[in-house]
């Protein structure tokens, strides 16, 4: 349910339509795919970390920022001792994500960029030196904002690496 101010601002516009989600939505997208960009994942991290903004170079293009999960979807699904609705609970939870440009996004999925239990940005080390340092270039920020460095973004964070 969005709060009661943004619906009527909402319902004032013209050519608007408040489509309800619910979880049956969620779940069918995660059963069927490995990436999950669910409007509920979406709600929980503008919940948690405000307007979409990338965390590692600020870019405010909205277009060009993505919910990026921590511990991955794909990872999540083949967990074998977790049933399908804690998977999912995981998949949306707003602390397992950062909102990341594309570029960004890309580099954290693919292992270039790492993230330490304290926040800390860090190229993967085997990288050859012209690429950290396009990397270094193109990332400002060398920790995350405290405020995201939950206990549950920090499990999130371990699961990420445990299984990788």
């Amino acid at each position: 349910e969005l709060p009661k101010p943004d619906l009527e601002v909402i319902r004032k516009l013209r050519n608007v339509e408040i489509i309800p989600t619910s979880l049956s939505m969620e779940r069918v997208s995660f059963e069927r795919d490995d990436k999950l960009r669910s409007a509920r994942f979406i709600y929980n991290l503008l919940a948690k970390l405000g307007p979409k903004k990338c965390a590692l170079c600020g870019c405010e293009i909205p277009e060009l920022i993505n919910g990026a999960h921590i511990w991955p979807v794909a990872d999540i699904k083949r967990q074998p001792a977790l049933d399908t609705t804690l998977k999912l609970e995981y998949a949306l939870d707003g602390d397992n994500g950062l909102w990341l440009c594309e570029n960004h996004h890309k580099l954290f999925d693919e292992g270039f960029l790492l993230i330490d239990r304290s926040g800390k940005i860090e190229c993967r080390p085997d990288l050859e030196e012209k690429t950290k340092e396009y990397i270094t270039a193109i990332t400002p920020v060398t920790h995350l904002d405290p405020g995201i460095l939950t206990p549950r973004f920090d499990d999130y964070l371990q699961k990420r690496y445990e299984i990788k």
